[in-house]
């Protein structure tokens, strides 16, 4: 029985292991991200985030900015409206409290960021 036991749960781990990460990759907008740096067109970033299907929520300040986000981070990239190019790229990584911490920890239960950024010169 005991055996029985370890081998379907090994299964399901084997089974599932695939799946999930799959589904982790497919769900975050990381790898649209990380093609973004410093100096390039935008252009390239708009047909970056069109192949992708990343809509993104747009500034109205006197640059340009785009942001979108996965379950895991808000993600902005800046263009300088002089230059078309990127000037500013940076995400903010989301702390996402389980359902014990909600349950058991009404204190700890508020989202805390943590923020990665790369600014370049104007």
């Amino acid at each position: 029985m005991k055996t029985a036991v370890i081998i379907l749960l090994a299964g399901t781990i084997l089974g599932l292991a695939p799946s999930i990460y799959d589904a982790t990759f497919f769900l975050s907008r990381s790898r649209v991200f990380e093609q973004m740096s410093i100096g390039l067109p935008e252009s390239t970033v708009i047909k970056i985030l069109r192949e992708e299907n990343v809509t993104c929520g747009i500034s109205i300040r006197t640059e340009h900015s785009c942001w979108f986000s996965d379950f895991w981070r808000d993600y902005a990239i800046r263009v300088d409206p002089d230059t078309r190019t990127v000037n500013g790229v940076n995400y903010y990584r989301r702390y996402r409290p389980t359902i014990l911490h909600r349950l058991f920890d009404p204190k700890g239960s508020g989202d805390s960021n943590q923020s990665h950024s790369q600014e370049g010169l104007k």
